[in-house]
Parts: structure tokens; C-alpha cells; sequence
């Protein structure tokens, strides 16, 4: 038997980082934005935990932004990460995460900047680098 590890065609990296999700509602196709947590992330997809109970549903598309501080240029600014997927799956709360899980496949690749749906007032500031 084929281990999903051997599926996989990039390394995952273990970590934990803020995420905020917008989704389209399947019952009244109203859109949702909430928060998160990723636990694991790679160039093909990610896994996270909602803040708040959501109706994911394996097959709907969202929008990810993905927050990620800057330390090693010494800036108190963070990095943004966009990206477009699919749930692929849903694991139910164990032992060690009270919320369920959420697992994305990316059908657009990571790319640095901001989604259209956060807030000029969420917008952060610009470092420039010379």
C-alpha cells in the first residue's frame, strides 16, 4: 500500500501561522471570511484549524491569506501569502486540536500580496527594500 507520504510531490513543512479564509456558502452562496491556524503547508496545499465552526464541504474553493513574520530583516512588518484551493478533506477534533481540520489543495500557486478581501484597513504597510 502507497503511504499519502509517498503521494505527495512536495515536502510538507510543519509550522504554525495565522491564516484568514474567505468561502462560498453551498446553501445560500453568501461568502464567509474567517481565521485560522496552518499546521502544515507546501507548495501543493495546506492544513489548518478554523477559529470558528464553518460548513467546509470537500470539493468548494477558497481564498487563503497567509501571514508570515519577516525576522530576518529585522522588520517589525510580515509577509503576505495568497492562494486559491480546494478542500480536499475534513478531519473531525481529537485529542490535541478542540476545532476540526481542514485540508486545501492549491489550484493556484502561492504567490506574495494581498486578497481582495481584506479591508483597507487590514491592508499592512510597505517595506522597501533596497
Amino acid at each position: 500500500m502507497v503511504s499519502s507520504m509517498d503521494r505527495r510531490r512536495f515536502c510538507r513543512i510543519i509550522i504554525s501561522l495565522p491564516v484568514r479564509y474567505q468561502i462560498q456558502s453551498p446553501e445560500d452562496g453568501a461568502w464567509h471570511q474567517g481565521q485560522g491556524v496552518i499546521k502544515d503547508i507546501s507548495l501543493s496545499g495546506c492544513f489548518f484549524h478554523p477559529d470558528q465552526p464553518v460548513a467546509f464541504q470537500p470539493g468548494q474553493f477558497l481564498y487563503l491569506a497567509i501571514t508570515a513574520a519577516l525576522p530576518f530583516l529585522d522588520s517589525d512588518l510580515d509577509s503576505h501569502l495568497t492562494a486559491t484551493g480546494k478542500v480536499v478533506r475534513l478531519e473531525p477534533p481529537g485529542i490535541a486540536d478542540a476545532n476540526y481540520g481542514v485540508a486545501v489543495s492549491f489550484k493556484k500557486n502561492l504567490s506574495f500580496g494581498l486578497p481582495d478581501f481584506l479591508t483597507a484597513a487590514e491592508q499592512p504597510q510597505v517595506l522597501m527594500i533596497s
